[in-house]
């Protein structure tokens, strides 16, 4: 993963619709890399690292950008139930679970 990547990724954690966009280009790629990886499945071609090597990355940084995403919905959530005078701390349950399980 790059640095563009990597800066994506902060943008990401600090604005949700960033988050969200990146989400929707991330998971075009992992589609495209996918498609490209069955076909060469498919035709028989050994699987070399230049093959696999974008769909892996392309795994890893969607993976990347889904907990990202669902650590602001948990957020939203939190703060919409604490406006309805409820108790809620989902994005505590979201980071606790991203440490315990880690890619």
């Amino acid at each position: 993963m790059g640095s563009n990547f990597e800066d994506r990724l902060l943008l990401a954690d600090s604005d949700p619709q960033a988050a969200l966009e990146y989400r929707a280009a991330a998971e075009e790629v992992m589609e495209t890399q996918r498609r490209i990886f069955e076909a060469h499945m498919a035709e028989g071609v050994p699987i070399t690292p230049e093959i696999a090597g974008p769909y892996v990355t392309a795994r890893r940084e969607l993976g990347q950008l889904n907990r990202i995403c669902l650590r602001h919905a948990a957020v939203r959530l939190d703060d919409a139930r604490r406006s309805n005078g409820e108790e809620s701390d989902l994005e505590s349950t979201v980071i606790h679970y991203d440490l315990n399980n880690p890619h």
